[in-house]
């Protein structure tokens, strides 16, 4: 999964892997202050997730605010190892719930309780 990292007022961001460590969110901020020196919150402009639906719940969250990295980090890992079908019941519980960030982490937790029709 990546995330498209920018700031308001200005067109371009940077792209960044997750999951990222400490040293590679940092890199980024430190990368997106030298092309656009902003105080600006730096924000998701776009995903690129094999989950669809995903980026438009995920755009306009904060990257680096509270504990959101952790979180989009998380996300990241479980998409990661999970199935075809996995991600097939998640995406379901997407467009039925169109949670935020921290709804979305926690719907991950209980994906087992979901039952899709056969």
């Amino acid at each position: 999964m990546e995330v498209f990292v920018k700031r308001e007022n200005w067109d371009g961001g940077i792209w960044m892997k997750l999951p990222a460590s400490e040293e590679q969110a940092e890199q980024v901020l430190e990368e997106l202050a030298g092309y656009h020196p902003s105080r600006m919150i730096p924000f998701i402009g776009d995903v690129k997730a094999p989950v669809a639906g995903l980026a438009h719940l995920l755009i306009g969250e904060f990257v680096f605010q509270e504990s959101n990295l952790g979180q989009l980090n998380y996300l990241a890992a479980k998409i990661g190892s999970w199935s075809e079908q996995e991600r097939a019941v998640f995406e379901a519980v997407l467009q039925n719930e169109k949670p935020d960030l921290l709804r979305i982490v926690e719907a991950m937790d209980h994906l087992d309780r979901v039952r899709m029709p056969s």
